[in-house]
């Protein structure tokens, strides 16, 4: 389904083949921890162009990030995360990150950047950790991307994928003091 928008770009509805999306703790596990607090986790969002093709991110200006103006926008179901105000984009990440609205936490680049096919791009989210309510179970991320190019064309690409991460309760001393003989 190809419209026309008014900017004289052409917007294509994405094909689930253009992007493959995984988030994963330390470990490379889609897992996020429940914890006492002292535990600082990370999860990594790491996005591989799959299209055939190689994809640019438009830069977005510094004040222009919105709902409706990102790269990437990731929604956590409500009461999925303890404290989302505490959340931070990995120090060595380029871009930024604004959470705007409820649960949604959106990424932007300043400036324009590649992704060169079979490649990979990679955000950390850092500070992170699951709300204890309900114990360990199971919950759906929402990913959202948009403002992406194909190299040399004016089709501008958008689509969103689902993701599932396990919320496991890791409360406690992560080496527990015990001697088996």
């Amino acid at each position: 389904m190809v419209s026309v928008v008014n900017t004289s770009r052409t917007q294509v509805s994405s094909r689930p083949d253009v992007l493959q999306i995984f988030l994963q703790d330390e470990d490379g596990q889609n897992i996020l921890g429940i914890d006492d607090g002292a535990l600082r986790q990370s999860l990594r969002i790491e996005i591989v162009n799959t299209s055939g093709r190689d994809l640019v991110l438009q830069p977005i200006a510094e004040r222009a990030l919105d709902a409706k103006t990102y790269h990437f926008a990731v929604s956590f179901r409500p009461g999925t995360l303890v404290d989302i105000d505490s959340v931070t984009l990995g120090q060595n990440d380029e871009g930024r990150m604004s959470q705007l609205k409820g649960n949604t936490l959106y990424f932007g680049m300043t400036k324009r950047t590649p992704i060169p096919q079979a490649q990979r791009l990679t955000l950390t989210l850092e500070n992170i950790s699951a709300a204890p309510e309900g114990g360990s179970r199971g919950t759906r991320v929402e990913i959202k991307y948009g403002q992406l190019l194909y190299q040399g064309s004016n089709e501008t690409i958008s689509g969103s994928r689902l993701q599932y991460l396990n919320i496991v309760n890791q409360r406690g001393k992560k080496q527990i003091p015990l001697y088996v003989g």
